[in-house]
Parts: structure tokens; sequence; C-alpha cells
């Protein structure tokens, strides 16, 4: 790994989109981010908790299998289904940051 300790570090510099290529990085168990290329796209998967997207470069379609579709332009937000295949695409590059929001059950 090529972590900065102790510096500033930028998403978008840092991680330019690699042209054909999807890539992504976990900072943790809650937080990763993206970096997708130009027509390049990530299927439709099902889960069972939230996601919020949040793109800081570009913008991004996120689709679902019904026919949904919502464009998310840089520096917005969105927050996705849970329980239906939900996928994200683009036409040109783009990084995002994904953050789960898992659902807790209290009894």
């Amino acid at each position: 790994m090529n972590e900065k300790i102790g510096e500033v570090f930028s998403i978008t510099k840092d991680n330019e989109p690699i042209p054909g290529c999807t890539t992504s990085k976990a900072v943790n168990d809650t937080l990763t981010y993206f970096s997708l290329a130009r027509n390049t796209d990530i299927s439709a998967e099902i889960y069972p908790y939230y996601k919020m997207i949040y793109v800081l470069k570009g913008q991004l379609e996120v689709y679902g299998n019904n026919g949904y579709t919502k464009v998310v332009e840089e520096k917005e937000s969105f927050i996705t289904f849970t329980d239906i295949p939900m996928g994200i695409r683009t036409k040109d590059d783009v990084i995002y940051t994904e953050i789960l929001i898992r659902q807790t059950i209290s009894n």
C-alpha cells in the first residue's frame, strides 16, 4: 500500500481514472472510493443496506433493473435503495465515494 501518513492527500488527484477500468479503494468497512473511466459501469447488485454516493469529480448515473435512472452530478450525493438491484455507469470519467449505511435492528 502507498498510504500517506501525516500528509494532505487528494482522492481525486491520487486516483485518476484508468482508461477502460473501474478501480476502488476501501478506507475502512464503511467507506470506499471509486474511480470509473468513461463508458464503464458497476453492474446492478442487491444490497440489504443503503449506500450514500458522493460525486467528487464528473457525473454518474445510478440505475436499477426496473428502468430507474438518476444522474448524480459533481458535488451532489445520492442514497441508494435497499433490496433492489442498483448499478452505476458513466459516460465520462468519474471519481466518487461510497459510504455504507447499515440498518440496525433494535429490540
